[in-house]
């Protein structure tokens, strides 16, 4: 199956992937996830079935209407193959933004020192490879009401990545 995404802006980089070739079966099982790294809202998955020898068993449209705010598991049919579907699991993928402001009411906790005060962030992204993204705060010094108002975005981020 080669999927790719149907760009509703025509000048926008191409983004395409393939799965490895399932040889033997009329029903065949890839579970392959990918990261498709060029979509942006708006934009429809356009999944091409062919065989072994490259030819097309038919093409299975996924409208981005159908997906781009819960995401979208189940079957969607393809159009030129004799009753055939393409079971599909698609999650949306974000941009989280988080601003890191302040924080008031401290307790002195290193008696020997000066405090030093930051916040680690990180999204734990659920996915194959068990990435995560981490920012820490610049380090406030002697203040147990700091403040940062620092921003950070993790990209990319899907509903249900714990932060």
């Amino acid at each position: 199956v080669i999927c790719q995404v149907r760009h509703k802006d025509s000048n926008a980089k191409s983004s395409r992937w393939e799965t490895n070739t399932v040889k033997g079966t009329a029903n065949p099982v890839w579970l392959e996830t990918q990261v498709m790294d060029k979509w942006y809202e708006g934009d429809d998955l356009e999944f091409t079935v062919t065989d072994e020898g490259g030819r097309s068993e038919g093409v299975a449209i996924l409208p981005h209407s159908a997906f781009s705010k819960h995401g979208f598991d189940g079957e969607i049919e393809v159009v030129g193959g004799d009753h055939a579907m393409l079971s599909v699991n698609v999650a949306p993928a974000h941009r989280l933004k988080v601003t890191i402001e302040k924080a008031k009411g401290l307790r002195h906790m290193n008696h020997l020192v000066s405090d030093s005060i930051y916040v680690v962030c990180e999204a734990k992204i659920k996915n194959k490879h068990g990435r995560h993204f981490r920012h820490q705060t610049k380090v406030v010094r002697n203040n147990l009401d700091p403040v940062w108002q620092e921003n950070v975005e993790f990209e990319p981020w899907c509903v249900g990545d714990d932060l």
